[in-house]
This record gives C-alpha cells, sequence and structure tokens, in this order.
C-alpha cells in the first residue's frame, strides 16, 4: 500500500473529528504552512479555524477580543500597514470568495492593552 497526503497517520487519527485548529506557533507567517492542511481537510468534510500566535502589535489592531490574549482577525480588520500577516491572510481568503477568521494570540492580551491605553 502506498502512503500519500490522503492516506497519512495524521489524516487516519482526524478522520473522526469534526472540527479542527490549525496554529502556527513561530509567529509570523507560519500560519501559512499550514494551508494545505487546511484545504485537504475541508476537502474531508471538517470543520477547521486557523490561529496564530503573532508577532503583529495587536494594540494596534481592531479585531474582536475573543477572550483575554486571543482576537479574531477578519478581512475587514484593520491593523498596521507594515506586517499584519494575519490579516493579509484574511483578505486573501475574501478575495477567493471565503469569510474566514484568523485567530491571532499575542505577547500581550489584546483587551488588557487596549484598557491600559484608555487609561492615558
Amino acid at each position: 500500500m502506498s502512503m500519500g497526503l490522503a492516506t497519512s497517520p495524521l489524516f487516519e487519527r482526524l478522520q473522526r473529528a469534526d472540527h479542527v485548529l490549525l496554529a502556527g506557533a513561530g509567529g509570523g507567517f507560519d500560519i501559512y504552512c499550514g494551508l494545505p492542511l487546511y484545504f485537504r481537510l475541508r476537502a474531508m468534510g471538517k470543520r477547521v479555524s486557523l490561529a496564530n500566535l503573532s508577532f503583529t502589535v495587536l494594540e494596534r489592531v481592531d479585531g474582536r477580543v475573543v477572550a483575554p490574549g486571543l482576537m479574531e482577525v477578519r478581512a475587514e480588520t484593520q491593523g498596521p500597514a507594515h506586517y499584519f500577516p494575519e490579516g493579509v491572510l484574511a483578505r486573501w481568503f475574501q478575495a477567493r470568495g471565503e469569510s474566514v477568521s484568523i485567530y491571532s494570540r499575542g505577547r500581550t492580551s489584546p483587551s488588557s492593552a487596549r484598557a491600559s491605553r484608555a487609561r492615558r
């Protein structure tokens, strides 16, 4: 039996999963490396969420804070023009006709950062 992407041990273990989280953990553009897995899992009928440990200064992002230290980035989310890979990816999906959220985890909590900014 030959082993291909569809018959790998990873996909065998995920066969019963309904929802899979793919997360980049090195910061920056890591989550882009998970896109082949994202598309394969979607083709298998899985619900897939994308997340990234972000090097973007999340205090400069207007995304929705979903939990302490976790921000939802969508295509319309505004962020730094010079470096915002999660926003670029969300807009790329939108250009393909899909609405995909990218969940960003920063080094500090976005809600804490916003609260400290409001106190200034």
